[in-house]
């Protein structure tokens, strides 16, 4: 049912402008709401040789995309600094690693991270010849998920941030279960493994399959190839879901932060 049966003088404005700039005219914003959308980054900072995700990143890899994260999220705090109308609020729920190093597909519930399965069954590829090193290195997620001090930090006085207005009302981290992984351990006497793991699999792929089709030669592939390789990859996170679902799932780790501009 849609809202427009239940409130009048509702009207909806579709933006295509990313998020990484000014999406709306200074001071015309009274309340904001994203979810689970800026942990992408502006720009890949390099690749990640040791797994598919920041998680994963050692060293200057890591440095590079810590780095990356926090220009990005200062920049994206300005802008919607700038958005909000005096006395306006917004609310940003975001991907993080929390106090307990947790973060999406790896919590207290199993010692099976999802990265690292990623990682697994796409460097297995490489190993297998079926991707090339480059391929393999290429398929970086574009992503950062930042911890607490990470998030606080364009808040302090002495930031541009601090300085267009914005402040931290209140931030926090939980815990949301995966529901196929709890559907399946409630209810697995009435389950089947693989519609679980075709579950799983298919929320996973939403905002995972990008990443690695295009990190795949599209010079020296055909599009038919490269779709096949990345259904294979996919094919084979499936099957080890299904062996065992109990120990798989996609819990995620959010931060919930709150934050107001004062007048200027």
């Amino acid at each position: 049912k849609s809202y427009f049966e239940e409130f009048d003088n509702v009207y909806v404005t579709a933006c295509g402008t990313s998020f990484h700039k000014q999406c709306f005219p200074s001071n015309s914003v009274h309340l904001g709401v994203s979810f689970t959308a800026m942990h992408w980054l502006n720009k890949k900072p390099c690749n990640i040789t040791t797994g598919v995700h920041m998680t994963q990143a050692k060293g200057e890899e890591r440095d590079k995309f810590a780095a990356q994260a926090a220009e990005d999220w200062e920049n994206l705090l300005f802008h919607r600094a700038n958005e909000l109308a005096p006395g306006g609020r917004m609310v940003i729920v975001n991907f993080c690693v929390d106090a307990n190093g947790y973060h999406l597909g790896y919590t207290d519930k199993s010692s099976v991270c999802m990265y690292d399965e990623f990682n697994r069954h796409w460097q297995a590829m490489m190993s297998e010849g079926k991707i090339t090193k480059e391929e393999y290195e290429a398929g970086t997620i574009l992503n950062y998920y930042r911890n607490d001090a990470e998030m606080r930090a364009p808040f302090a006085e002495g930031t541009r941030v601090f300085a267009a207005g914005l402040r931290l009302v209140s931030a926090e981290t939980k815990i949301t279960r995966c529901p196929y992984n709890e559907d399946y351990v409630a209810n697995k006497a009435n389950r089947d493994a693989r519609e679980a793991a075709k579950g799983i699999i298919g929320t996973m792929r939403t905002w995972s399959n990008s990443s690695f089709l295009t990190a795949l030669d599209s010079n020296t592939r055909t599009e038919a190839e490269r779709k096949a390789l990345v259904d294979e990859l996919y094919g084979r996170y499936e099957d080890a879901i299904a062996a065992d679902p109990e120990k798989n799932h996609m819990d995620y780790a959010h931060h919930y932060i709150v934050m107001e501009k004062v007048g200027q």
